[in-house]
């Protein structure tokens, strides 16, 4: 039906004796056999355009029967009106505040919309963690797959469940199947950060008024695995031939696998022994030079003589880069001995080793490439090693002060006795 038919139909006029409804007040349409059965509101938006609703973002909605014969045409004749005016009072109050918009509702908007801005917010402050798929040439981010399922959203072109649906429970119910599938708090966290950015977002568009709260998981305390001396040979012996140069890199400089995989002999300066990579080159786009020591300037040479015209310092057996080892390193960890230990323990365990060595805080932020003394703490780990020496140390110390000032106390002279 046609929207001038409706309003003539709704709206009162001289041949019914009813007073015309005024400008802005909106009007409700009763349900319509067959097609719904709850009451419909009709206001006009913020810049005048029509909008028709059924229900608010919490789901309410008003169902209307028809009563025994009487016009299904004319509103009276339908039951629960006054729960259908109490809806309308509501819509109208969301236009004075400026909350409805054509275009600009969570009952028009989808998650293909989200997370289209979600993405484009990623290019746009240039993220290292927006990659494309090999196979199919489209943008993604880790913590999007499974969000991205569970809001309906299987491939490019799908719109997934429309916003409004997204509230608190289903949010909950998100949490409820991760767990279930085996995923961590951290890991189900970055997902729900990704939402939340995406209302965030929406809001900053104003394509939303309000968001969700969207309540984060308790996560464990920061890893705290490191490598041992000892513990580095035995996983090096492990360790396949093509992997041991990539562990020998990253025991000793700290540089993130990301940073080693990509590494070309254009950013390796064996004549002054330190590798240098650019701002496009790290993840937080802040270049830095690392030095290249004990016998890592030898193997990195070796590494030349073998292939003089390849493009990057680290092949797989195939000669071509290496873009995964995770068996091989799962396998070697565990031959080793080493419980679910990660290649990224190996920063933290350079970053201990630089602090023991007695390198400058910033000198050693500088060679790891962290910003802020927060997060370098985090991956200066302590154990009751570092403990018990400290304890040596001031004990040693204050050892040695106490026989300075022995030896700084002039000695009492001895007084001749007359006889």
């Amino acid at each position: 039906m046609k929207d001038s038919q409706m309003s003539t139909e709704l709206e009162s006029n001289e041949s019914t004796g009813r007073k015309r409804r005024e400008a802005g007040s909106g009007c409700l349409i009763p349900p319509r056999l067959g097609i719904s059965k709850y009451w419909t509101v009709q206001v006009r938006d913020v810049n005048g355009k029509l909008v028709r609703r059924t229900r608010l973002n919490s789901g309410f909605k008003v169902k209307g029967e028809l009563k025994p014969g009487c016009d299904p045409k004319l509103p009276e004749s339908w039951t629960n009106i006054s729960a259908a005016r109490v809806l309308l009072k509501e819509w109208l109050e969301k236009v004075g505040k400026g909350d409805v918009s054509v275009g600009h509702d969570p009952s028009q908007l989808h998650y293909a919309h989200f997370r289209v801005l979600y993405l484009h917010d990623y290019a746009e402050q240039g993220h290292k963690s927006l990659r494309k798929h090999a196979e199919t040439g489209v943008d993604y981010v880790d913590c999007l797959p499974h969000l991205d399922k569970f809001m309906g959203y299987e491939q490019e072109g799908d719109e997934g469940i429309k916003v409004s649906s997204v509230t608190v429970d289903m949010i909950d119910k998100f949490k409820t199947q991760r767990k279930a599938e085996g995923a961590s708090n951290a890991t189900i966290n970055r997902s729900l950060g990704a939402l939340r950015r995406m209302f965030a977002l929406a809001i900053e568009r104003g394509s939303l008024k309000y968001a969700p709260f969207i309540k984060m998981l308790p996560e464990a305390e920061a890893r705290t695995g490191f490598l041992e001396v000892q513990e580095y040979d035995k996983l090096y012996e492990a360790l396949p031939d093509y992997v041991k140069p990539i562990l020998q890199i990253g025991f000793y400089t700290g540089m993130r696998l990301g940073e080693i995989k990509n590494l070309t002999w254009s950013h390796v300066d064996l004549a002054n022994n330190v590798i240098r990579l650019e701002d496009q080159d790290v993840k937080n786009s802040q270049g830095r030079e690392i030095p290249l020591i004990d016998g890592l300037p030898n193997i990195l040479e070796k590494l030349r003589q073998a292939n003089p015209t390849a493009e990057y310092v680290f092949l797989g057996v195939s000669g071509k880069q290496i873009k995964s080892f995770r068996k091989a390193w799962a396998r070697a960890c565990e031959t080793a001995g080493l419980k679910n230990f990660l290649f990224h323990d190996l920063r933290r365990s350079a970053v201990r080793n630089l602090v023991r060595a007695g390198v400058p805080r910033g000198v050693a932020m500088k060679i790891t490439g962290h910003k802020t003394e927060e997060v370098f703490e985090r991956y200066n780990i302590t154990d009751s090693k570092d403990i018990k020496s400290a304890g040596e140390s001031v004990a040693e110390y204050l050892n040695q002060k106490r026989l300075e000032a022995a030896q700084a106390t002039p000695k009492p002279k001895l007084k001749l006795v007359s006889s």
